[in-house]
């Protein structure tokens, strides 16, 4: 599975659960979608974007 379809997979789950608003922590970063927004699922920390538990602390992408 692609990004885009993995995306797209999570949104449809999201909204299956009724869940609309994330947890944000701006302390981490998805390695899998590269979003830097912080947005996890409220329940599972899963990220918010393409669900994966892929998180980096933001401090990595300052020393790249």
């Amino acid at each position: 599975m692609d990004i885009k379809e993995k995306i797209e997979q999570n949104k449809k789950e999201l909204e299956a659960d009724g869940i609309s608003e994330p947890y944000i922590d701006k302390n981490y970063f998805c390695e899998t979608c590269g979003s830097i927004s912080g947005e996890c699922h409220p329940v599972t920390g899963m990220c918010f974007i393409c669900g994966a538990d892929d998180w980096a602390p933001i401090q990595y992408l300052k020393k790249i």
